[in-house]
C-alpha cells in the first residue's frame, strides 16, 4: 500500500512561517551542550534525519560543522536548499540535503552523530519501522557516535490529550489558517492529526490542503528498549529542552541522547 503524501507542496511552502515561533536556533545550542557532555569533543560531523526545511541543519553548519541533511519530502528539500543559497559565512561548514527514506537511506558515510529532531522518530509507526530506522542510524554512526532526538513523550500525551486547536499566522499578503484536530489510538501508541491548511490573500481563498500526519508518542522504558535492540546505550532522556531534568507529564517533548555501541 502507498503511504499518503505529507509535507507536500503547500505545507512545505508554509512550513517555516506556521513555525516561525520555534526557536530553532535555541534548539541548536541544546544539541551543542548535548555533544559537549556526551560527545568526548569529538562531534564534527553530523547527519540531519528528517531535516525538513533545514533549520537545525542550516545553523549547525554555519557553526562550523559538516553537515548532511536527509527527508523524504521532495518540497520540503527544496525549501532547505533555497535557504542554504544564503546560508554561506565566515567559518561555514559543508552542507549538503538528499533524499531518502530514513529507514534505508545510504548516506555512503559515517557520522559523529545523528540528529532527528521534532518529532521524526514518531513518523515511523511500527515497531519494525522504528527499528529499521535505528539500525540505519547506527550504520551511519563511528562506533561511539550520538544518537540525538526529541520524541512525544508518551506518559505527557496520556495526561494532557489533544483536541482541536486553530492557528493564525500573517503573512506579507495575507494570512494562513492552520486549523488541527487530534484523536489518540492507545494501543498503538498514535496520535492522528488532521490538518487543514488555508492560506488568504487580499481576502480571498488562493489555496487549501489538507494532511493526515499519524505520529507515534513513546514511553521510557520502550525507547530504552528499542534502542538497546539495535545497538545503542542510552544516555539520558531528559525533558527538552532542558535535558537536565526529567521529563514530565506536563510537556509532550521529551528529548532521547544515545551512544552506538561496538
Amino acid at each position: 500500500m502507498q503511504e499518503p503524501q505529507i509535507f507536500a507542496d503547500l505545507y512545505a511552502g508554509n512550513y517555516d512561517s506556521m513555525y516561525a515561533a520555534k526557536d530553532y536556533l535555541a534548539e541548536c545550542d541544546v544539541i551543542e551542550r548535548a555533544f559537549a557532555r556526551f560527545g568526548d569533543g569529538r562531534v564534527h560531523s553530523i547527519a540531519d534525519f528528517g531535516c525538513g526545511t533545514g533549520s537545525h541543519a542550516i545553523p549547525l553548519a554555519r557553526r562550523g560543522y559538516a553537515v548532511v541533511g536527509v527527508d523524504r519530502s521532495d518540497a520540503m528539500l527544496a525549501e532547505a536548499r533555497a535557504k542554504a543559497d544564503g546560508a554561506a559565512s565566515d567559518g561555514m561548514g559543508t552542507l549538503a540535503f538528499r533524499q531518502g527514506d530514513l529507514r534505508d537511506v545510504s548516506l555512503e558515510s559515517t557520522f559523529d552523530a545523528v540528529l532527528m529532531m521534532f518529532a521524526v522518530l514518531g513518523y515511523q509507526h511500527t515497531n519494525q519501522d522504528v527499528t529499521r530506522t535505528l539500525t540505519n542510524i547506527k550504520r551511519h554512526l563511528r562506533p561511539g557516535g550520538l544518537l540525538v532526538c526529541d520524541i512525544w513523550y508518551g506518559p505527557a500525551v496520556l495526561h494532557d490529550r489533544p483536541g482541536k486547536k486553530s492557528r493564525e499566522m500573517p503573512t506579507a499578503h495575507g494570512r494562513i489558517i492552520r486549523m488541527a484536530s487530534s484523536e489518540i489510538d492507545v494501543l498503538r501508541h498514535l496520535c492522528t492529526v488532521d490538518i487543514v491548511l488555508t492560506v488568504i490573500e487580499h481576502d480571498r481563498v488562493v489555496s487549501q490542503e489538507t494532511e493526515r500526519h499519524d505520529v507515534r508518542f513513546f514511553f521510557p522504558q520502550e525507547i530504552a528498549a528499542l534502542l538497546e535492540l539495535t545497538g545503542f546505550r542510552v544516555c539520558r532522556l531528559g525533558a527538552f529542552p532542558d535535558f537536565e531534568q526529567p521529563p514530565t507529564e506536563d510537556n509532550w517533548n521529551a528529548m532521547v541522547i544515545a551512544r552506538a555501541e561496538g
